[in-house]
């Protein structure tokens, strides 16, 4: 039985929907829609607080390097928004290559690094050429303790113009491309030392600063090697077996600061040989060598409270018309600037009227522990009695 006013409130709410099907009272649509909004509220809330719940660590990103089982066993690290790739641990030069193919979000790196843990200890790496490094570039490589023989002309190509630093040491390299520093407009370091390094043709550098080839033996190199190198102000030639310096190797140096040509085969130093042109030389390394002349004029341009090492040489005299240009330029009395030194002990210097001139001025000059070839420090000997008897 159906109340009259109930057939009027149903008539009011047909009329409002303006349909002809009748909406009731009892429709159950609401109620499903509540239900499933509910549920998936609680879904998300669930799923919210799952993540919450869960470690860091299982979300982070490899980002900005590859992920790291596609590089393994390279190593991509950033450190303060500078990316680093270490090679250290690949076994062959396929493992190297087939790493660096890999998808690198960002191919702009800092360094890159293969090193051993030494002479028993090498990377079994033996070849670095462009087709292995692909798309990346390096502002500083370091290549130490490998199996390495070559290295390719094109290698850094990418690389060229951001690199500031190239360390290749203790390898088996015969050749490098040196023809590339005229292209790398940043480089200011470049280190060779410990390789198989026959031949190191004409440098081309402005912004070359530090130049390393030590114990690369049989090294040989034209007279005019470093001229158009003018800011080397580090240059390490020690362990060469160099056995000639032609005059004005280093006249273009005028920033040279350190000149290392010890343990060679150096026997005589001719005119001009060690001519500088700058007032900025502190160190000249001869030691070790077989020098028993030298010239008048050899060694010209130095400066008071520079050294020179000149020990474990065979040196027998000291002529006076050789050395005390030399020994006056170290004088730093004049100006009160300080004296440099000359360091000539294990030298069979004969010590005879020869050496008066020397002991008479100079012995402040002359670093103590130089003798005579009968083991008497030049600092015994009794100056009066050569001064009386001279």
């Amino acid at each position: 039985m159906v109340l009259p006013y109930m057939n009027k409130i149903r008539g009011e709410k047909e009329l409002s929907m303006g349909h002809g099907a009748p909406l009731t009272a009892c429709s159950p649509q609401p109620t499903m829609l509540s239900i499933m909004v509910s549920k998936l509220l609680l879904l998300f809330l669930a799923a919210h607080l799952a993540i919450a719940a869960a470690s860091p660590e299982q979300f982070e990103s490899s980002w900005p390097c590859p992920e790291p089982d596609d590089i393994r066993p390279c190593v991509c690290v950033e450190r303060n928004a500078h990316i680093d790739l270490d090679c250290s641990g690949v076994t062959d030069d396929d493992e190297l290559q087939n790493s660096l193919q890999a998808y690198f979000p960002f191919h702009r790196f800092r360094n890159f690094t293969i090193k051993g843990n030494g002479p028993d200890e090498l990377v079994p790496v033996t070849k670095l050429d462009k087709s292995m490094l692909g798309v990346l570039s390096f502002m500083m490589v370091e290549i130490v303790y490998t199996n390495i023989t070559d290295i390719a002309a094109d290698t850094f190509e990418n690389s060229l113009s951001r690199l500031e630093s190239l360390t290749i040491t203790d390898n088996f390299i015969s050749l490098f491309p040196f023809d590339m520093l005229i292209d790398c407009p940043h480089l200011s370091k470049l280190f060779l030392e410990n390789n198989n390094i026959i031949h190191m043709s004409n440098i081309y550098s402005d912004s070359l600063n530090s130049l390393q080839v030590s114990y690369n033996p049989g090294l040989l190199f034209e007279t005019q090697v470093f001229y158009g190198a003018p800011n080397l102000e580090y240059l390490y030639l020690d362990n060469i077996e160099l056995a000639h310096v032609a005059a004005d190797t280093f006249i273009m140096q005028t920033n040279l600061k350190y000149l290392d040509l010890s343990h060679n085969n150096i026997e005589v130093l001719y005119e001009d040989s060690l001519a500088f042109n700058n007032t900025g030389v502190k160190e000249i390394k001869l030691e070790g060598n077989s020098i028993h002349t030298v010239e008048q004029d050899a060694i010209s341009g130095l400066n008071p409270g520079m050294s020179l090492w000149l020990q474990h040489n065979l040196l027998t005299d000291v002529p006076q018309e050789v050395w005390e240009p030399v020994l006056m330029t170290l004088d730093g009395s004049a100006d009160d600037s300080p004296n440099g030194a000359v360091f000539l002990h294990d030298n069979p210097i004969r010590c005879e009227c020869n050496i008066l001139w020397m002991l008479e001025t100079y012995m402040d000059i002359v670093e103590e522990g130089a003798t005579c070839d009968d083991g008497q420090l030049l600092t015994a000997i009794d100056v009066g009695f050569l001064e009386v008897n001279c």
